[in-house]
């Protein structure tokens, strides 16, 4: 177990330096806060994908993943290393994000963070105190032409998503399971990690 440590300096000091140097694609950035983490650890550039703004921060392409894999058909990019944070289990096709990504961007080396879907609404304590929890289910942002989009999301086990990665060319290095360790992410992220994990896939042909 590593000690205790603030998610930003986890991201930065153990998970981020393997993009030192390395051209990143950062889809779902969210704000810049991650990005930021990716810079810190020496990333030799970093371009964004997402949907919206986000506190003043604007991604680099502003759509969401299947938008921005759609308008590159004629020119897909490479970049050495993806990053996917906290966004397939808002989806209801992460496996299809998964494969533009692996075929498309054909990176070198793929970074998720996900976990399971949390599914609850409000606690009414007996002390009268209410809770939010916060729901992913169906938030994700739409493609840019889907006017009805099916709010509904589809999460895997950590082991069901790494066996199926692995049967494409990335192979799985290193994870880290979030309920192992110790982390502080009050005011950095908007959410807990509870039952989150982080896996880094080498590609392998």
């Amino acid at each position: 177990m590593l000690d205790m440590m603030s998610y930003e300096e986890f991201l930065t000091n153990e998970a981020f330096p393997i993009v030192k140097d390395k051209t990143v694609l950062e889809i779902g950035a969210l704000n810049d806060k991650i990005t930021n983490c990716i810079k810190n650890a020496g990333a030799s550039s970093v371009e964004t994908v997402d949907p919206v703004d986000n506190g003043g921060c604007k991604p680099t392409f502003r759509g969401t993943a299947n938008d921005y894999y759609n308008q590159k058909k004629t020119a897909y990019r490479k970049f050495d290393v993806v990053t996917c944070m906290g966004l397939l289990y808002h989806l209801h096709s992460p496996w299809h994000l998964l494969e533009q990504i692996i075929n498309h961007t054909q990176p070198d080396i793929l970074i998720i963070e996900t976990g399971p879907c949390k599914m609850y609404g409000r606690i009414d304590k007996a002390d009268g105190v209410h809770e939010e929890l916060y729901s992913t289910i169906g938030n994700a942002w739409p493609d840019e032409d889907i006017k009805h989009p099916i709010r509904i999301n589809i999460t895997s086990r950590m082991e069901d998503l790494i066996k199926g990665i692995e049967t494409t060319p990335m192979k799985l290095k290193r994870y880290w399971q979030y309920p192992e360790m110790d982390l502080m992410v009050k005011d950095f992220v908007e959410s807990n990690k509870d039952n989150m994990w982080l896996g880094v896939f080498n590609r392998e042909e």
